[in-house]
């Protein structure tokens, strides 16, 4: 019978306890104060951020042309820590477009 092998934590489960999912010490400590709040079209995902974005850029790579079915994306660009999502992180997972799953 073979060994049982050692579990490894889940890095889903880990992440969680980082930005942007949990709040990091320094605004547990001096406050979150939201300047914008969103949601998925669905509405289970909810996130607020702190802060305005420190750049933006359009990507064009097959990643995200895939993803999003157009030839590019936008993205606002800004620190972890100034984005907490407030509800369905649980739902959340990594995506692979290498993988398709």
């Amino acid at each position: 019978m073979p060994a049982d092998k050692p579990t490894q934590p889940d890095a889903h489960d880990e992440r969680t306890s980082r930005p942007p999912y949990a709040l990091s010490d320094e605004k547990k400590k001096n406050g979150f104060t939201a300047k914008y709040t969103g949601k998925c079209y669905c509405g289970n995902v909810t996130f607020e951020i702190d802060s305005d974005p420190v750049d933006a850029t359009y990507c064009h790579c097959r990643s995200c042309q895939h993803l999003h079915g157009a030839p590019y994306q936008w993205a606002a660009i800004l620190p972890k820590d100034a984005l907490h999502i407030k509800t369905g992180y649980d739902d959340l997972h990594f995506y692979s477009a290498q993988h398709k799953k």
